[in-house]
């Protein structure tokens, strides 16, 4: 087969028809994007030469209360708390009072957490979900010219939000699991709430004249799995709930790119019924369960593999490591014939990278490059 543009064979990956070869993906990388370090630089630049480039496109749309956003939610200025380390309270002001989220920030690490979540009690959500809300138009131009940009050197995909995942990021872990078991009822109207919201803002976008081929990307699944969740929660509140959005997708000729870190294998089944065409990150053991190699032998062309490089490898594991493993993911993943090879995470999470993770990450991507290429098709 002649060599396929970035663009086509990622395109192709998507839509299950034979392509030259396999992907290569530095998640986090798209054009132009800013480093955090100097050192990113150089891979970045390989990045560009050799990746296939998958870039989100982030549109204006806020699940909670949608344009009124600007006026309802507000981000008071950062406080020095200590030497290295701020906060930032972030206010929801409801007909029923206002809510107040506080959020850490450290400026060693670049890293930051939730220290107090706006949601605590049932009357909390009961209140975000009194909250006006007023949908947002889908800037379809904006979304066109970021294609434009990106050209045939990869895939621009529409970064949505996710039902559960937004209320997980209104409550955290320990309270959405109180709530799956005391208050279910309640999380249960929220999730159709904000799963019709972000449904009817992707019926919007085709009817502003969204055309096919288009994939669309959401995160969140994996705090609705164990051990955060359980596998109940996971059919009502991801299954059950992104089952009409995944149908909508498919129903105008788009594709469904979907991220849930931690055991994913015994729920392959599940994202292939839900319609999913590519599942991210396909975590081996022992921070996930996929066996990437009895998982294709099993599953085939079913779904699109994208995986399942761990990134801790990369950031501390030998060079000689990072080979083998490279060479045992591609040779896994290859006869699937919709395969990406891709690290767990975001290259550019370490804000202060050693010398050693640069050298990883430029070996990652020449090696990778190498390595994809051997699978190249033959007429």
């Amino acid at each position: 087969m002649a060599a396929l543009s970035r663009h086509e064979r990622i395109l192709r990956i998507f839509q299950n028809r034979p392509y030259d070869r396999p992907a290569l993906k530095l998640w986090g990388y798209y054009p132009g994007m800013k480093t955090v370090h100097p050192a990113y630089d150089a891979v970045c630049q390989k990045a560009y030469e050799l990746s296939d480039i998958f870039w989100p496109y982030e549109p204006a749309f806020h699940v909670y209360c949608g344009q009124n956003s600007r006026s309802a939610i507000r981000a008071l200025p950062f406080q020095k708390i200590r030497e290295g380390y701020l906060e930032q309270e972030i206010l929801y002001q409801t007909p029923r009072g206002v809510l107040t989220q506080v959020d850490g920030f450290s400026l060693v690490s670049g890293h930051g957490y939730t220290k107090k979540f706006a949601v605590n009690e049932p009357e909390d959500l009961e209140a975000i979900l009194a909250m006006p809300y007023e949908p947002e138009p889908f800037l379809l131009e904006d979304y066109l010219a970021q294609c434009r940009r990106l050209g045939s050197r990869g895939m621009v995909m529409i970064s949505l939000e996710h039902a559960g995942y937004a209320l997980h990021k209104l409550m955290g872990s320990e309270n959405l699991a109180y709530f799956t078991v005391e208050h279910r009822d309640l999380l249960q109207y929220a999730v159709g709430v904000y799963a019709k919201r972000i449904c009817d803002f992707v019926e919007g976008m085709f009817r502003q004249g969204l055309g096919p081929d288009t994939p669309f990307c959401w995160y969140g699944p994996e705090v609705l799995i164990p051990p955060l969740a359980s596998y109940r929660d996971f059919d009502q509140f991801v299954c059950q709930a992104d089952a009409p959005l995944c149908d909508l997708i498919h129903s105008r000729g788009g594709f469904v790119w979907v991220h849930c870190h931690n055991k994913t294998g015994c729920l392959l089944q599940k994202y292939i019924d839900l319609g999913v065409d590519v599942l991210n990150p396909l975590e081996p053991p022992p921070n996930g369960d996929v066996n990437l190699r009895e998982s294709v032998a099993r599953f085939g062309n079913r779904i699109g593999w994208e995986g399942n490089i761990e990134i801790q490898e990369l950031i501390s594991s030998p060079t000689e490591r990072i080979q083998e493993l490279l060479e045992q993911c591609v040779e896994a993943g290859a006869p699937s014939g919709r395969f990406i090879l891709c690290p767990s995470s975001g290259f550019m999470e370490v804000q202060n990278p050693s010398q050693h993770y640069i050298e990883n990450l430029l070996f990652y991507l020449e090696k990778g490059y190498e390595l994809v290429n051997r699978y190249a098709a033959v007429d």
